[in-house]
């Protein structure tokens, strides 16, 4: 004869261990497979193919050795920048490196610590600064410059409450590729572009085109960069070991490595 008493207890236990195991268990197969997917677009010297098609560059592979000290693997897809937004949010893409800490992306995103720092800073013709003493993003305002900007590139809160007014924004020209911008500030097309301070000028150099263009003495837009994990197939276990992973790569000299090879 069953015991109802002991059943009752038994029948307990085991939703119990049910409940915790639902609730403790990992939620996304990129954490149960320790396996993550990282998209990437061509921005020298952070995120590039070499000369033998190699991917490489400071992000692919800072993330890289901080996936392999997290005991993960990591595999990478090339897309355009828009696009690797889209695909983070929607859980297709687990994870995109080198962006700017939004409110709006925070909505689907979870932030890593900053593993480096961006300065946004405006590009103009050599010799042409002197003719436009802006000290502000504000001081654009009535002057008629052209400002040449790359479609999906944060420049800063600023910037983006200047957006919201007509005057402003009528005087901005969106590329979807910052090379264009080159093009079009070298044909007076635009006055100047914003753009990255570190891999703008490497791809000035690249272009050879170093000495027809200079940055301008205004201050654009300053801040950490992080690497986004999709709220909808990472955890925030996975963000956590991340940061834990970068960490020990700061103190074993793994990091600094890292970046004065490319920086």
């Amino acid at each position: 004869m069953i015991n109802k008493t002991n059943h009752k207890y038994h029948s307990i236990i085991v939703a119990c261990a049910l409940y915790i195991f639902c609730f403790y268990a990992p939620t996304s197969f990129a954490e149960s497979s320790c396996e993550l997917k990282m998209g990437w677009e061509p921005w020298e010297p952070y995120q590039f193919q070499n000369d033998d098609k190699q991917l490489t560059g400071v992000d692919i592979e800072l993330i890289g050795a901080v996936v392999k000290e997290m005991g993960c693997k990591i595999q990478f897809e090339k897309k355009p920048w828009k696009r690797l937004l889209v695909e983070a949010k929607d859980g297709r893409i687990d994870i995109v490196a080198g962006a700017s800490k939004t409110k709006e992306r925070e909505k689907w995103a979870y932030f890593t610590d900053a593993y480096r720092e961006e300065t946004r800073v405006l590009f103009t013709l050599n010799g042409t600064s002197k003719q436009y003493p802006f000290k502000s993003l504000n001081d654009f305002i009535g002057t008629g410059f052209n400002i040449g900007v790359t479609r999906g590139a944060f420049n800063g809160d600023e910037f983006d409450q200047l957006m919201q007014k007509k005057e402003f924004k009528k005087m901005t020209q969106v590329v979807s590729k910052e090379t264009q911008n080159h093009d079009k500030l070298i044909a007076k097309r635009i006055d100047g572009f914003i753009g990255d301070a570190i891999s703008g000028t490497n791809l000035l150099h690249k272009k050879n085109i170093q000495n027809e263009i200079e940055i301008h003495p205004v201050k654009i837009h300053s801040s950490g960069i992080y690497v986004m994990f999709s709220k909808e197939s990472t955890t925030l276990n996975l963000v956590q070991r991340f940061n834990d992973s970068l960490a020990q790569l700061k103190r074993n000299g793994t990091y600094e490595k890292i970046l004065q090879k490319y920086l």
